[in-house]
């Protein structure tokens, strides 16, 4: 899934439910959902919590390097959902895009993404260059 704007709903089933991510982003609530702008569906088994959450609340869990479990609390339920994302490939496009602009004139950039490829021991001969 790219970056953008995504609805999102939850068809809160007995044992699993469906996390849904649609195109739509602007309609308010399900009134108006449409299965055919989905973009992404997620099955997750909540999971009870012992205390009560009133106002819907996201935390971010178990943070890795690469990804992290996103928890979703409300009420007495949490629906954990993980998320991974290639750092370095994100890192990496992320630099080339800079150093294209009008931070390619500075030496300090160049040395910036240098120093990242070194350090994450990765593109290391378009990093020498």
């Amino acid at each position: 899934m790219s970056a953008g704007k995504y609805g999102f709903f939850i068809a809160v089933g007995k044992e699993e439910s469906t996390l849904i991510f649609s195109k739509n982003s602007t309609s308010w609530g399900s009134y108006f959902y449409d299965q055919s702008e989905d973009i992404l569906r997620v099955n997750v088994k909540q999971q009870p919590m012992d205390k009560m959450v009133e106002w819907l609340k996201y935390e971010y869990i178990d943070q890795a390097k690469k990804s992290v479990t996103v928890a979703l609390m409300w009420e007495k339920w949490m629906f954990p959902f993980t998320v991974e994302v290639d750092v370095e490939k994100a890192q990496l496009e992320s630099f080339r895009k800079e150093l294209r602009g009008d931070k390619g004139f500075e030496w300090q950039a160049w040395a910036a993404a240098a120093e990242y490829c070194a350090d994450e021991k990765t593109n290391l001969e378009e990093a020498l260059t």
